[in-house]
């Protein structure tokens, strides 16, 4: 918690307050996240990240990057949450998370809402290079997409 918050300008006491939870996408309801806020919260977080990564993106580009964070959310090998999987080290850079436009949030809507996907559940990863040592399942506009 103390690195996010130094990392995003916060207040570093190491808390997750009314400060710290804005910033990770989250609503807090008393002192505790609420399921109703945490469902929300993870959606607009998602709508975020999917602004962007897959900005200037078709329709469907868009749906598939929201897919992939879902894929690991229920994949054994990423984090249980879509705060986890978009926070966890290494994977997404802060600076991915962008105020989302309507584009991006019908996105997330599809996928995260109505359970629409354009990618097998096993698809866990894209880059925006086609070299890589995963196997390649689709390239969908400027992002490549592997299992």
């Amino acid at each position: 918690v103390k690195w996010f918050q130094r990392r995003n300008g916060l207040t570093v006491d190491g808390r997750v307050g009314p400060a710290t939870a804005a910033a990770l996408g989250l609503s807090l309801n008393g002192g505790s996240v609420s399921a109703a806020a945490a469902t929300e919260s993870e959606a607009y977080l998602l709508a975020r990240l999917v602004h962007g990564e897959a900005r200037g993106e078709s329709y469907t580009g868009k749906v598939a990057v929201a897919a992939v964070v879902l894929n690991r959310v229920k994949s054994s090998s990423f984090p249980n949450s879509i705060s986890g999987v978009i926070y966890q080290k290494g994977q997404f850079s802060t600076s991915s998370l962008k105020a989302p436009n309507a584009a991006a949030e019908a996105a997330v809507t599809s996928v995260f809402i109505n359970g629409n996907t354009v990618l097998p559940s096993d698809v866990l990863f894209f880059r925006n290079s086609g070299s890589w040592d995963h196997e390649l399942y689709a390239k969908i506009g400027g992002n490549y997409f592997y299992y």
